[in-house]
């Protein structure tokens, strides 16, 4: 796909290529691709349909880039735009947070700003760190994923073993996460939610935990419904992830 077809299709909300577009931007090495794009975020700043992937698209090219970008859509919010209430405050703390891409700028320490929500008492604010930190592609937030395996909250939970499986992805799921994760993961196999249980047999279907996936199942003790769970993820039946932005993959 070139570079001129990729960069319309990407601000048409409706278009079915609208994701490999994406993908071809993001890999492109054209020298001219972030100016254009630049200049593309400049002119539409005030759609929250385009906007968020032009950031994300910049992230994705360089995470370790200048964010002051992004965080112009943050803060005290833009005059006159009345869809940006949602952004006011701290990023850290926004449901589109990952739209954004702000979880993959290095320079903005997103762990660091994560791990602060990750234990806190709204579980509407634990959720946001959780996704968050799974998106960072950081092998420092794997541990902080995993004490989420535990949480009261069984959505919580869902969006833990949803992170696990991004942090996999990305390789950065680290030899030293891995016995933690993966025993938070098997508890949750145990638990009364279906939810969880089918995400937590997802997430221990990737590759590092996949044959604990298996000794598990052999070893015998599961509900039935743990059981089903398992034998779909293992026949290929993952669950798919629900995408934090228009350009991610689903398993």
């Amino acid at each position: 796909m070139n570079i001129e077809t990729a960069l319309s299709e990407v601000l048409v909300q409706s278009s079915p290529d609208r994701g490999k577009s994406i993908r071809a931007l993001i890999e492109s090495d054209d020298v001219d691709v972030d100016a254009r794009i630049e200049a593309l975020l400049e002119e539409h700043s005030r759609s929250m349909a385009v906007a968020p992937v032009l950031c994300r698209i910049l992230a994705e090219r360089r995470p370790d880039r200048d964010p002051s970008y992004v965080l112009e859509f943050f803060g005290k919010g833009r005059k006159g735009d009345s869809a940006d209430w949602a952004m006011r405050g701290n990023p850290y703390r926004s449901s589109v947070m990952c739209a954004y891409g702000i979880p993959r700028l290095r320079q903005l320490k997103p762990v660091e700003h994560l791990s602060r929500d990750v234990k806190h008492l709204w579980s509407h604010r634990r959720g946001v760190a959780v996704a968050g930190l799974g998106d960072t592609a950081d092998p420092a937030a794997a541990q902080l994923v995993a004490t989420r395996l535990t949480d009261r909250n069984p959505k919580i939970r869902v969006a833990a073993a949803a992170a696990v499986r991004r942090l996999a992805r990305d390789g950065a799921l680290t030899r030293e996460a891995e016995d933690l994760v993966g025993d938070g993961l098997v508890q949750c196999l145990s638990h009364g939610d279906e939810a969880v249980v089918r995400n937590a047999a997802s997430a221990l279907s990737v590759p590092t935990l996949h044959e604990r996936l298996v000794h598990t199942r052999q070893k015998g003790g599961l509900s039935p419904t743990a059981e089903a769970a398992v034998d779909d993820v293992l026949a290929g039946k993952v669950v798919a992830l629900i995408p934090l932005w228009p350009g991610e993959a689903t398993r």
